[in-house]
């Protein structure tokens, strides 16, 4: 991710500085369906949905070793935000 510095508006700059972080390199659906595939066949059930922020949710309960994995694979092809959602088991 990058950060971009927006100067601030007004007379004469007075005002504050905005930082913005900015995707270079966005996750594409192609990818992500890539390696939802690739983890399916090592027996990690997941979902990705890609945008500014990836959201990977695990279909079953996964362990920490496999999101560490899950995870590194996607910090390689994309530098967005992840949030991980663990499987929730239901009663």
């Amino acid at each position: 991710m990058r950060t971009r510095v927006y100067r601030p508006t007004g007379v004469h700059g007075f005002g504050r500085y905005r930082t913005v972080g900015v995707v270079k390199r966005p996750l594409t659906l192609a990818t992500a369906q890539g390696l939802v595939d690739k983890f399916h066949n090592l027996g990690i059930h997941l979902a990705i949905r890609p945008g500014p922020t990836v959201h990977i949710t695990a279909m079953t309960p996964t362990t920490t070793e496999q999101e560490v994995q899950v995870m590194a694979a996607v910090w390689r092809v994309t530098d967005a935000r992840i949030d991980w959602h663990g499987a929730v088991a239901s009663c």
